[in-house]
């Protein structure tokens, strides 16, 4: 007696059109058999065959694979055998990603739509399901195309903060009820509130924005950053995800709420080896995040990530680290309110670095602010590049002024840079100030030896107007 898969596959198989009108047959229960050569000397050779359901191909020249199923017991086994046929067809025929069509027919889904939902979203190859309705006798009499479940949300704390402020803890606990109930009303689910303590009042900063409190304003991660060292914090209430999850520990909640993670346009660190290609495909795209002002630091760093794609068999590891405010003025306010503490001075420096593991070989790039020993006034920027100080002042309010930090670096006599180290067998070999030329890498004619600490200490006119405008126009808020 015929099992149910053989004889909806059976129909199938002389019925393609009830799939789709462009296949054609190649061959039912096509046989395939690879032979995995022994990587290791004493071991033995591995024999691996399918049978694919049904082969076709469509009107684009397609390979087509059928793959029937009919109880959620097979669930388990079927990408398994997926996987499988699409390897041997790779292996023995030399067939491309783009030239194989994935089809999966079933009369039940339940147990194959999350493996369904997730091939789908990270798939290479074209992928699709059919819901088939069976009559008495078992033959298809009606199909549906199954739609994959929405990609689910992986964490992502945003970068748009809510703070609330109150001078008694009544007050702040008072506003974290209230707060946690709206939100729960509202239906967010995930987030996090974190309380932390300046001096005798307490400050709560919900992040995931009627609630009443002292005051309130809003924030964002290098605001959170300032506080988090300056003042306590005193605990974090987690919902959602967010208490789910184990491993998240009060210093890593805090890295991500900073934004070094991810989230924050100015700052990541990221590491990865070489299996974990999701890891680096994510280290890629945060640090062209970071860097969207800089084109210089981003050809730079995308050239590095090129130079670990071009050696795959050597390939180790990478560790990234970035910081990159965007705001050269206020950088070199900030610098010098800390010129004495050298660790918080080099704190607030733009530099990044992305030292690469092959093995017998390390390359860091290392980047930094380079001063060429010239310099303008402080009116002369405010003049050619912003108009005057009223425009610069609208455009800090807005978050703008991103898009004029070359202008303003180019007046100043400063520039991004990169300087690689490649160490090798005991020796290093130091190319700097590098250029990026067709895809290689070009020593600079010339390279200045004065970095962006140089400029704060020597240029001393400049530095001592930005230091009167910004206390005239910002501290006296603080």
């Amino acid at each position: 007696m015929q099992r149910v898969e053989e004889i909806v596959r059976d129909y199938l198989a002389s019925n393609l059109n009830f799939i789709s009108s462009d296949l054609h047959l190649i061959e039912k229960e096509f046989k395939l058999t690879h032979i995995a050569e022994a990587k290791r000397k004493g071991t033995e050779c591995v024999k691996v065959k399918g049978y694919i359901d049904i082969l076709a191909r469509d009107e684009n020249g397609n390979y087509v694979i059928i793959e029937i199923k009919r109880s959620d017991k097979a669930a388990r086994e079927t990408f398994n055998e997926i996987f499988t046929y699409i390897q041997l067809l790779k292996r023995e025929h030399g067939v491309k990603d783009s030239e194989i069509r994935v089809i999966l027919v079933s009369s039940e889904w339940k147990g194959l739509l999350f493996p369904f939902s997730e091939v789908c979203h990270k798939r290479t190859y074209y992928l699709e399901g059919l819901e088939i309705i069976l009559d008495e006798n078992n033959k298809p009499v009606d199909k549906k195309l199954v739609e994959p479940l929405d990609v689910p949300l992986s964490r992502n704390i945003s970068s748009a903060h809510t703070c609330f402020f109150s001078l008694t803890d009544n007050g702040i606990e008072q506003a974290i009820s209230s707060i946690r109930k709206r939100m729960l009303e509202l239906g967010i689910r995930d987030f996090l509130i974190v309380k932390i303590l300046w001096l005798e009042e307490e400050v709560m900063i919900l992040l995931t924005a009627g609630i009443i409190s002292d005051d309130m304003e809003i924030g964002y991660p290098k605001k959170f950053l300032a506080a988090s060292e300056k003042w306590q914090i005193a605990r974090i209430d987690r919902e959602g995800f967010f208490a789910k999850d184990a491993r998240l520990t009060e210093a890593l909640i805090v890295t991500e709420i900073i934004g070094l993670q991810g989230s924050s346009d100015i700052s990541y660190v990221g590491n990865a080896n070489a299996k974990h290609y999701p890891r680096m495909k994510e280290i890629e795209e945060n640090t062209c995040n970071c860097l969207a002002f800089n084109p210089v630091w981003r050809q730079h760093i995308e050239h590095a990530f090129a130079s670990l794609r071009a050696r795959p068999q050597d390939f180790k590891s990478v560790h990234v680290e970035i910081y990159c405010p965007q705001m050269i003025l206020e950088t070199l306010f900030h610098a010098c309110g800390d010129l004495y503490e050298k660790e918080k001075f080099y704190r607030h420096l733009p530099m990044y670095a992305v030292l690469i593991n092959f093995g017998e070989e390390e390359h860091l790039y290392r980047g930094r602010v380079k001063w060429s020993g010239s310099t303008c006034t402080f009116n002369t920027v405010m003049k050619d590049v912003f108009g005057a100080p009223s425009r610069y002042l609208s455009l800090r309010h807005i978050g703008s002024l991103a898009e004029f930090d070359s202008k303003v670096m180019h007046l100043l006599g400063l520039e991004y840079t990169t300087d690689l180290e490649v160490k090798r067998q005991g020796q290093t070999q130091v190319y700097r100030d590098i250029r990026i030329s067709q895809g290689s890498i070009q020593p600079a004619l010339r390279s200045s030896s004065l970095y962006l600490e140089d400029f704060i200490i020597n240029a001393i006119p400049f530095m001592a107007e930005l230091i009167q405008f910004y206390y005239s126009e910002f501290v006296w808020m603080s």
